[in-house]
């Protein structure tokens, strides 16, 4: 019991630090460079945050909408998002219901509803659910993850996309 404890307190401690590192990023750029579209037609960096918000809070739905005990490593896929970090120019394609809309208008509001939502994670992982199933959605690429997995996903995502994010600047 111990060991599981201290692991929940782990990925708790990883959620938060990897959340406040992106925050500090975001709060880096000034309002023009947040909204500023990339010479190679990416995404800008409000794009960015709002494709993050947008699969976090399937992560969240996920999470709060069904949890089912299983008897599989409840942190299977860590080795796979271990692989993929050290793979970083390795590009994903974002599926349609994940792609930005430009809904953000300003920097603040941006930033203010991706961390709202990060604190709201927070508040309803906990050491009673984050090893089980969370069967309120299926990751469309990893299909069926736990709360741990779901809370490890969000951090390598928003990893993933930092180089990204740093480019729009410049």
């Amino acid at each position: 019991m111990q060991n599981i404890e201290r692991n929940f307190e782990q990925i708790q401690a990883a959620f938060r630090s990897n959340t406040q590192t992106i925050e500090n990023v975001l709060n880096a750029f000034d309002e023009s460079t947040f909204f500023k579209k990339p010479l190679d037609g990416g995404w800008c960096i409000a794009e960015i945050v709002e494709h993050l918000l947008i699969s976090d809070r399937t992560g969240l739905f996920a999470i709060v909408r069904r949890n089912l005990p299983t008897d599989r490593n409840p942190l299977e896929i860590t080795q796979l998002l271990n692989e993929r970090r050290k793979q970083a120019e390795q590009k994903f394609e974002a599926p349609e219901p994940a792609m930005p809309k430009g809904i953000f208008k300003t920097r603040e509001e941006a930033i203010h509803a991706w961390k709202n939502n990060r604190l709201t994670v927070l508040d309803r992982v906990n050491s009673e659910n984050v090893w089980m199933l969370a069967a309120g959605f299926e990751h469309p690429k990893l299909g069926m993850l736990t709360v741990a997995e779901w809370v490890l996903f969000m951090c390598w995502h928003s990893e993933h996309h930092l180089p990204q994010i740093r480019m729009c600047a410049g």
